[in-house]
């Protein structure tokens, strides 16, 4: 973990870019391989394959066979990349991707300014915020700020209510999992 951390920013993530691009650019024709395969299955051919890559080492590969998969497999490629995180690094920045779908202004500019000092091919980018309860933006009423106010007395014996947001990877799962069950122990005001 302390390694992944340390390669996604400063010098260390430059490296990490450069190298972990170079080594997807290079193995991209095993993918594109199982991709024909896949077409030569089909009794009817699609003419537009559409392929959306939640993560960049497949999106990499994926931008780097496409005009070849257009050429043997007689069909167009759209490249979609769907950005799981909303922190900016530079490997989300995938050239030649038809639409690169980010969470926030500052992850798109972001990308748009690695784009530009690494003299990358374009790729369009699209704000699409992650989706958000509007609950979550609307005021409190007196009784509502009351009963969570109760929650976090000590001297309370009200239940604590907590919501825990899962990644879709499930990364932490463990660890958030240990972490409900020891703060239940500790306290049975805790529910989650």
């Amino acid at each position: 973990k302390k390694i992944m951390e340390w390669s996604q920013s400063g010098w260390a993530e430059e490296v990490f870019t450069r190298v972990y691009r170079s080594l997807l650019v290079r193995d991209a024709w095993k993918l594109e391989q199982k991709i024909l395969d896949v077409l030569k299955q089909r009794v009817d051919l699609p003419t537009t394959v559409v392929i959306v890559a939640t993560h960049f080492g497949i999106a990499h590969q994926v931008s780097t066979i496409k005009k070849s998969l257009e050429r043997k497999g007689n069909v167009k490629v759209l490249l979609i990349v769907q950005v799981t995180d909303d922190s900016p690094q530079k490997m989300w920045y995938v050239p030649n991707a038809d639409s690169i779908f980010v969470p926030s202004e500052q992850t798109k500019n972001e990308l748009q300014t690695y784009k530009r000092s690494e003299h990358l091919a374009p790729s369009h980018i699209v704000v699409t915020p992650y989706p958000v309860s509007p609950l979550l933006a609307k005021a409190l009423s007196g009784n509502e700020y009351d009963a969570k106010h109760i929650q976090a007395d000590p001297r309370s014996s009200r239940r604590i209510h907590i919501s825990v947001p899962l990644s879709g990877a499930q990364v932490g799962m463990t660890y958030a999992s240990t972490l409900m069950k020891v703060l239940h122990h500790s306290n049975e005001r805790f529910h989650f």
